[in-house]
């Protein structure tokens, strides 16, 4: 993974890294409408 960030409405950055080296996720409350994306390159 290059790099990865959270996309929509929500009030405090929800990006989580981990627990994998590859793995991210967009941590928000229910309301927020939030996705995430993430940016890979074969090594």
């Amino acid at each position: 993974m290059i790099g990865a960030w959270c996309t929509g409405t929500y009030d405090t950055y929800p990006l989580k890294i981990g627990p994998g080296p590859n793995e991210a996720s967009c941590d928000a409350p229910g309301n927020a409408t939030v996705r995430v994306a993430i940016v890979c390159a074969k090594q």
